[in-house]
């Protein structure tokens, strides 16, 4: 039985290695099943693992927030009050009451509106000549999100801000600097305030919005608390953000950086759906999620200790060769795509009808409407950031 301190080691603490990390995680892969971060923290990296470990009953969700070095203050508080912190049957009893809002059905009439968003915030890109991310893949789930939640659009702008700080607390070295942590902090104690004037607004005059469904909502006689509808209003404008900016921002450089995939998806926009599977596979937003055993176990000769998270690294699984044919390949007509960037298991992600809704159209609009997408010089990857984005992306468009 090995030790962690037996595995191949992936260096997160320095800023070089978040712009070659798809080959660290080859490289570790290739040797063994299991890595660990120079802070410590164990990684299974291979498809199959990370996928029975996501499902398993010896497997519970680990603290995330601990992961990054932080055990106090009030964004860890607020996270554990959120439905991706709980194990059942507190997140099952939160996934009744907040699953409904989510489904396809409540979803469908979003649709025009996602596309007129994307739409909208790709036509000043058509005319600069280039794709600005800012404008693009950070307006369209902003919009979305505040559309949704029924958010005035002169009002989104107002949390624009705080949710990027809030995703700043989800960083490696947050909880080293101070002054960082209390920006953090005071950001989700502003979005509490915030929410919690949504929710008065929504009461005295409800609409077919999802705060008011989620006010609305009974699994028998049980209902979301007010604690539980401010903090999950917090968590949507957070998550529905920050990480389908980041997805949003990977598309983009994808469909640039391979013409000739953007090509078949202009010709054939039915593989919108496909598309957007294999560019969350080819390239995570999310770099790992947490479980931590309930008892000691052994794993391919790894003692997994009781209580101590495991990081289960989706960008590592989605590349892995033994879990799917040509994993080093992009390929958008790909018709047995197992990639799991949503999670697996009782903690899949919630909001994934809606963010694969954003990105199917995303870049069905970059292929159809652009006559040809380039890369001006090589992607710089955002160090440092377990939700993965770019720190330098120059896109140049020219539309059709």
């Amino acid at each position: 039985m090995s030790v962690a301190l037996d595995l191949p080691v992936i260096p997160l603490g320095e800023e070089a290695t978040w712009q070659t990390l798809q080959e660290h995680l080859t490289e570790a892969r290739t040797v063994s099943p299991f890595a660990r971060t120079d802070s410590g923290l164990v990684f299974a990296l291979r498809h199959a693992d990370v996928d029975a470990i996501l499902k398993s009953d010896a497997f519970e969700f680990g603290d995330l927030i601990a992961s990054f070095g932080n055990y106090e203050g009030v964004f860890y508080d607020w996270w554990h009050r959120t439905i991706s912190a709980f194990n059942p049957p507190a997140h099952t009893r939160l996934r009744r009451l907040l699953g409904g809002a989510f489904t396809p059905k409540r979803l469908k009439p979003l649709r025009q509106t996602i596309i007129d968003i994307v739409n909208e915030a790709l036509d000043p890109c058509l005319e600069q000549g280039h794709v600005d991310i800012e404008q693009f893949a950070h307006v369209i789930p902003l919009r979305v999100m505040g559309d949704l939640l029924g958010i005035p659009r002169e009002q989104q702008s107002m949390y624009e801000d705080l949710t990027q700080m809030v995703a700043m607390g989800f960083h490696n070295g947050t909880a080293d600097e101070p002054e960082l942590r209390k920006a953090v902090d005071d950001a989700v104690l502003q979005l509490d305030g915030y929410s919690r004037g949504l929710i008065e607004e929504k009461r005295r005059d409800p609409g077919p919005d999802l705060i008011t469904a989620m006010l609305e909502e009974r699994d028998g006689v049980d209902r979301l608390t007010e604690q539980e509808l401010v903090d999950h209003i917090i968590f949507m404008l957070f998550a529905g953000h920050d990480t389908t900016k980041g997805a949003l921002s990977i598309a983009t450089m994808l469909m640039a950086k391979y013409p000739g995939q953007t090509d078949l998806l202009r010709q054939n926009p039915a593989l919108a759906r496909s598309a957007a599977e294999e560019v969350m596979r080819f390239e995570s937003t999310v770099l790992f999620t947490t479980r931590q055993p309930v008892e000691d176990i052994e794993w391919h000769g790894q003692l997994l200790p009781k209580g101590i998270p495991v990081g289960q690294c989706l960008v590592s699984a989605g590349r892995d060769e033994e879990g799917m044919p040509d994993a080093g390949t992009f390929d958008i007509t790909r018709s047995a795509n197992r990639a799991i960037p949503f999670g697996s298991g009782i903690h899949f992600c919630l909001g994934v009808n809606l963010a694969r809704a954003e990105i199917e159209e995303a870049v069905v609009a970059l292929a159809t409407r652009s006559r040809e997408l380039g890369l001006d010089g090589e992607p710089q990857w955002s160090p440092f950031k377990s939700v993965r984005g770019f720190k330098e992306l120059r896109v140049p468009v020219e539309a059709r």
